[in-house]
C-alpha cells in the first residue's frame, strides 16, 4: 500500500542494522527467519483456523502440532537453537510447554549429575513429557502453606506422596489434564513426624504403556480458562503413592538412606524453579509488547480518519498526537524491556553458577529481583497490549486483528509463577532489609543497591537532594535520568522503613507501599539497563546510538510525566520542571514521528506469526480483512 511504502521512505536509520542489533548478529537474523519459512511451510502448522475454533477442536490441533513438532526434533536436521526458534514461530502454547521450560530445566539445576542423566535424556526424546506440580487449589503463591507431603519410609527407602485434603489436590498444573507422564511435585518434606519444609519430588504419573494414571493418582483436566485453551491444565491427588528415595532431586539438600536429612545452603534454593520462570517472563515481556505495537503502528499509519488544518484529504491517524501520545510509548516500552530482560537472563546464568559450586551469595538478590522484575514486567506487558489494541479503535476487537486472543493468552502471566502484587513483597522485603542493615551499621559496603545509601546513612542531606537543570536539555542527561529514577525508589525505600520501624506499622499496613516501591525499581532498572546499553553503541553505532536515545528518553520522560506525583511529593522536582518534561514528551513524539515504522520493522516479525490482517507488512488492511471473514463463514 502507498501510505507504507510512504512511510517507510522516510525512516532515517537502517532497520537492517537495528534488525541485527536486537537479535546480536546477521547469523541470528538469518536462523529466525529461516526457521519461520519452516513455520509457515508445514501444513501442521498452519494458523488459517485459528481464530475459529471452539476448546476440544483447539486441543486436538494444537496435539497435533505439538506432535510434528516433536517428529521434527526427532528428524534430528535442526540444531537446539533453531528448533526453540520453531517453537517461537509456531506460537502456541501447547501441552509440552512446562516440560520443556520447567520439568527439565529444574532437575537440571537442582537434580544430582545422576538424576539428571536418569531423567533428561528421556525427557528430551519426550519418551516421559513432565509438568511442574507446585499450585495446589487452596494455596498459591504461600509454598510454605502447601499440603501435599512425601513421607520417608525407612524400611523401604521410599518416599509416600500423600494429598490430605481436598485442598491438598493440585492445580491449574501445565500438562497435567491429559499428555504429562511425570510430574515435578512440590511437597512437604516429612521425616520421623517433622516437617522439613517444601522439596521437589519426580513423580510418574501415568502408565507409558496405557496412559492410565497409576494406582493412587487420580488426575483429570480442570476445564475451560480465560486463555490457554490449547494446554490441559490438570489436577492431581496422590494417595499414598509410593517413589524412590532417588526420585527427591538433591543437588542441594538430600536425605539418605538412613533418612538423615541434609539441608541446602539456603533456604530459598527450593525456589529455584520459580526464579528461573519469573527471569524467563520478565525477559519475554519486550517481545510481546513488540508484538502488540507492531501491529498497531502498522495500522495506524495507514488508517485514515478525518483531516489536518486546511487538507480536504483523511490524513492517517499516526498524525495525531493523542494517537502518538498512546502509541510511542508503547514502543518505548518494548526497547525498554529488551534490555532488562537481558540484564535479569544474565544475572540468573551468573547465579546457576555459583550455586553449582555450592555458593549462594547471588540467591537472595536474583530471587528478590526477578520477582520484582517478573511483577513490573508482564504488568506493563498486559497493558501495552491491551493499549495497543484499543488504539485501533473498533476494528482492534476483532480476532483477525491478531490482539484479542494474544492478550487473552498473554494476561495469564500477570497470576501464574506468582501474583503480580503478592509478588511485590519479595523485593521490597529485600530492598527493606538491606536498607535496615545499612542503618543498623551505619555502613554502605554490604549494600547491593548502592543507592540507599545516602537516604539510610544521611537523610538530612538526602531530603534536601533536588534536580537540577541548567536548561531543558538536561533533562536528556542519562546522569541526572538514572540520579532522579535513584532517589525515586530510596525515598519509597525509606518511606516505608520509617513506617515499619519508627510507626510501628505492621507488614499488612505496607504491602500498598511494596507495590509503589516495585514499580519504582523496576523503572530504575528500565532506565540504567537501557542507558547502559547505549554506552555501549555510542561510538560503534552512532546512527543506532541516535534513535534508540530518543526512544530511551521517551521511555524516561513519560514515565516521569505519568508517575509525577512520586518525583514531586519530597520537592525532587518542581511543577515548573514537570512542566518542561511535558513537554519534552511532546517534542520527542513528533521526532519518532517518521520513524516509528523502522523501529516495529525492525522487531522483523514474519506476517505468519503476526497472523493480524490489520498488521500486514504491506499495508494490505482491508484487502486482507474481508477474505479472511467470508472464507470462513461460508461454512458455517
Amino acid at each position: 500500500m502507498e501510505d507504507m511504502k510512504a512511510a517507510r521512505s522516510r525512516v532515517s536509520f537502517d532497520v537492517t542494522q537495528l534488525t541485527e542489533y536486537i537479535y546480536e548478529g546477521r547469523s541470528n537474523v538469518e536462523m529466525r527467519r529461516k526457521m519461520a519459512r519452516v513455520a509457515e511451510s508445514d501444513p501442521a502448522f498452519s494458523k488459517d483456523t485459528k481464530y475459529f475454533l471452539g476448546r476440544t477442536q483447539n486441543m486436538e490441533r494444537v496435539l497435533n502440532i505439538g506432535k510434528r513438532f516433536v517428529e521434527i526434533l526427532r528428524e534430528g536436521q535442526y540444531s537446539k537453537e533453531e528448533m526453540e526458534l520453531l517453537r517461537f514461530f509456531i506460537d502456541e502454547y501447547m501441552p509440552t510447554t512446562l516440560h520443556e521450560a520447567m520439568f527439565m530445566p529444574v532437575i537440571q539445576a537442582q537434580g544430582t549429575d545422576e538424576q539428571i542423566r536418569e531423567w533428561i535424556p528421556q525427557s528430551e526424546r519426550f519418551e516421559i513429557i513432565g509438568c511442574y506440580a507446585q499450585t495446589e487449589i487452596a494455596h498459591g503463591s504461600n509454598l510454605g502453606g502447601l499440603e501435599t507431603v512425601a513421607v520417608f519410609d525407612r524400611e523401604t527407602d521410599e518416599f509416600v506422596m500423600h494429598s490430605p485434603s481436598l485442598t491438598a489436590t493440585k492445580w491449574w498444573i501445565g500438562g497435567l489434564g491429559i499428555i504429562a507422564t511425570h510430574a515435578l511435585v512440590q511437597a512437604m518434606l516429612i521425616i520421623e513426624g517433622k516437617n522439613y519444609g517444601p522439596h521437589l519430588f519426580v513423580v510418574p504419573i501415568r502408565s507409558l504403556e496405557s496412559h492410565k494414571p497409576l494406582e493412587g493418582v487420580t488426575v483429570g483436566d480442570i476445564g475451560p480458562k480465560f486463555g490457554f485453551q490449547g494446554v490441559d491444565n490438570g489436577f492431581v491427588r496422590f494417595n499414598k503413592v509410593r517413589v524412590p528415595r532417588r526420585n527427591m532431586l538433591m543437588r542441594f539438600a538430600s536425605v539418605d538412606r538412613q533418612g538423615n536429612y541434609s539441608k541446602p545452603p539456603h533456604a530459598k534454593i527450593a525456589y529455584g524453579g520459580m526464579v528461573l520462570l519469573r527471569a524467563q517472563l520478565a525477559d519475554a515481556a519486550w517481545y510481546n509488547i513488540a508484538r502488540a505495537v507492531t501491529i498497531s503502528t502498522r495500522y495506524c499509519i495507514v488508517r485514515r480518519q478525518f483531516s489536518l488544518g486546511d487538507s480536504k484529504e483523511e490524513t492517517s491517524v499516526s498524525n495525531y498526537r493523542m494517537v502518538q501520545f498512546r502509541l510511542f510509548p508503547l514502543i518505548a516500552n518494548a526497547y525498554a524491556a529488551m534490555f532488562t530482560g537481558r540484564f535479569i537472563m544474565k544475572k540468573y546464568k551468573e547465579m546457576e553458577n555459583q550455586l553449582r559450586n555450592g555458593i549462594v551469595d547471588l540467591l537472595p538478590q536474583v530471587h528478590a529481583i526477578s520477582s520484582g522484575l517478573k511483577s513490573y514486567a508482564t504488568t506493563l506487558a498486559g497493558e501495552s497490549i491491551e493499549e495497543a489494541r484499543k488504539v485501533m479503535g473498533g476494528h482492534g476487537f476483532s480476532m483477525f486483528s491478531g490482539i484479542p486472543l494474544f492478550f487473552l493468552n498473554y494476561i495469564g502471566t500477570n497470576t501464574y509463577e506468582g501474583e503480580n502484587f503478592i509478588l511485590t513483597q519479595q523485593l521490597s522485603r529485600f530492598l527493606l532489609k538491606e536498607f535496615k542493615r545499612a542503618l543498623q551499621s551505619k555502613s554502605s559496603s554490604k549494600l547491593t543497591q548502592k543507592y540507599l545509601a545516602v537516604a539510610a546513612l544521611d537523610p538530612s542531606r538526602f531530603k534536601n537532594e533536588k534536580l537540577i537543570l541548567n536548561s531543558d536539555l538536561d533533562l536528556f542527561n542519562s546522569n541526572l535520568q538514572i540520579k532522579s529514577f535513584e532517589h525515586r525508589v530510596a525515598r519509597l525505600v525509606a518511606y516505608a522503613s520509617d513506617l515499619l520501624e519508627k510507626k510501628k506499622e505492621n507488614w499488612n499496613d505496607v504491602n500498598v507501599e511494596c507495590a509503589n516501591i516495585t514499580r519504582a525499581h523496576g523503572q530504575y532498572l528500565y532506565v540504567l539497563n537501557f542507558i547502559e546499553a547505549l554506552e555501549e553503541i555510542k561510538q560503534s553505532n552512532p546512527q543506532l546510538f541516535a534513535i534508540l536515545s530518543k526512544v530511551k528518553d521517551l521511555y524516561v520522560l513519560y514515565t516521569i510525566e505519568k508517575e509525577s506525583g512520586d518525583f514531586l511529593c519530597d520537592g525532587f522536582m518542581t511543577c515548573a520542571q514537570l512542566e518542561l518534561v511535558r513537554n519534552k514528551v511532546r517534542f520527542l513524539l513528533k521526532e519518532l514521528q517518521s520513524d516509528v515504522i523502522g523501529l516495529v520493522d525492525a522487531f522483523d516479525f514474519p506476517d505468519y506469526l503476526l497472523h493480524s490482517a490489520l498488521g500486514k507488512y504491506d499495508g494490505n488492511v482491508y484487502e486482507t480483512i474481508t477474505p479472511k471473514f467470508t472464507l470462513k463463514t461460508s461454512w458455517l
